[in-house]
């Protein structure tokens, strides 16, 4: 069946990519989503799947990469409702806002580290 917040995610990928195209009547470019999906220079230096498997401590270490990473996309998404010109990136923006900071608090009570 999947993980819940992972199907939301892709499904906020997608929404992302369709609004791209309608916008600007092109794909996004691999090179962007790669940089997006953490394998560019941004999200990848915090957390890379290599640096996680040889981690002795695997599971704060991802959460505290995955905390990282959700505040980055609430940062963006903040910035983008304060500046956008597109109503539709503003909606968007507000809609990462609320679920990405739902799942912070979520990380967060997982995280002993936290606590």
């Amino acid at each position: 069946m999947g993980n819940p917040d992972q199907n939301h995610q892709t499904k906020e990928i997608e929404q992302l990519q369709a609004l791209y195209k309608q916008l600007y009547g092109t794909e996004v470019t691999a090179n962007a989503m790669n940089c997006m999906g953490g394998q560019g220079q941004g999200i990848g230096k915090m957390m890379s799947l290599e640096s996680l498997q040889n981690s002795p401590n695997f599971d704060q270490e991802l959460l505290q990469g995955m905390i990282q990473h959700q505040q980055m996309s609430v940062n963006m998404a903040k910035k983008a409702s304060e500046t956008a010109t597109v109503p539709q990136i503003r909606d968007f923006a507000q809609a990462i806002i609320k679920t990405q900071t739902a799942q912070i608090q979520k990380l967060q009570q997982l995280s002993p580290s936290e606590s």
